[in-house]
């Protein structure tokens, strides 16, 4: 008998980040809208050919993938009977994958020139990929699952594709507004306060905060660092089952007090208040 999640456990559906198994016949067609969400796009049978502004008729092979920018619409038709995986994300991995190459990309790659295209699959990706379609075909819709999913993805990347490779495919992550938001979103769960975030994503203090200011207009890098935080915590007390002081550990407060101090400013109550609240309100949802 299968598993299940727990009701705290948060499930995907449809078109949140996450993996998703697509069969098309010849001549189906079918588009990644834009949207708030990147796109990997795995053929693992048959073909497809993609249009869009960024080139035209772009033919994808079997064993072959391309990366789907959010702000781009593509118009997709199937070539023959084909199964794609699709990732849908908006996070790029860990801050080494992420961090590295944004580095590289600053400092030797910036002139480089930018051709939609797709990557051949490794042996380490098809490995990768023969994992994602069990735990996919097993019907598991764990957010957890196909967050560390896209993580080891992208540790694949990392370790089997050239950083220039890498540049090549994710250029408009880091030629667009897009890249600096993903270098912080990306750093931030490891930084311990805000010059160790400025030092993860590069830079000196100061031009951290000049070029957050281009960014975000309206918060400081403290507060947002802390609003970020907070969103974490809530999370953690609302869907999952982790105890106060747990969740106190996990996010290196000094104890549960210091966690109790820091829910009251930033979520307007106590930890133990906030999930009771949230529990008996989902209850009344399901008695409707």
């Amino acid at each position: 008998m299968k598993q299940q999640c727990p009701a705290s456990c948060p499930l995907i559906k449809h078109n949140d980040e996450g993996f998703y198994i697509e069969h098309h016949y010849t001549g189906d067609t079918f588009a990644i809208e834009k949207s708030e969400l990147n796109h990997i796009i795995f053929v693992e049978k048959g073909s497809i050919t993609v249009n869009s502004v960024e080139k035209e008729n772009l033919k994808v092979d079997e064993h072959h993938f391309i990366f789907c920018y959010k702000e781009f619409t593509y118009e997709i038709t199937a070539n023959s009977e084909t199964k794609i995986l699709i990732s849908y994300f908006t996070k790029t991995g860990a801050t080494c994958d992420l961090g590295t190459l944004f580095k590289l990309y600053k400092n030797s790659y910036k002139n480089i020139e930018y051709d939609f295209k797709a990557l051949p699959f490794t042996e380490a990706l098809e490995s990768w990929m023969q994992l994602a379609n069990k735990f996919i075909n097993d019907d598991i819709s764990c957010a957890y699952m196909h967050s560390s999913l896209h993580e080891s993805m992208f540790v694949v990347f990392r370790f089997y594709y050239s950083p220039k490779e890498l540049l090549q495919m994710l250029y408009n992550l880091f030629s667009k507004e897009f890249s600096f938001r993903t270098l912080i979103e990306n750093n931030r769960p490891k930084a311990k306060n805000l010059n160790h975030l400025a030092e993860l994503c590069g830079y000196d203090i100061h031009t951290f905060n000049i070029i957050f200011r281009k960014y975000y207009s309206n918060i400081t890098p403290y507060n947002w660092m802390q609003e970020e935080r907070s969103k974490e915590i809530y999370k953690d007390l609302c869907e999952t089952d982790l105890s106060i002081n747990s969740i106190a550990e996990k996010f290196n407060f000094s104890g549960t007090g210091h966690l109790s101090e820091f829910c009251k400013r930033f979520l307007g109550n106590t930890p133990l208040k906030i999930r009771k609240e949230y529990r008996i309100k989902k209850a009344e949802r399901r008695k409707q």
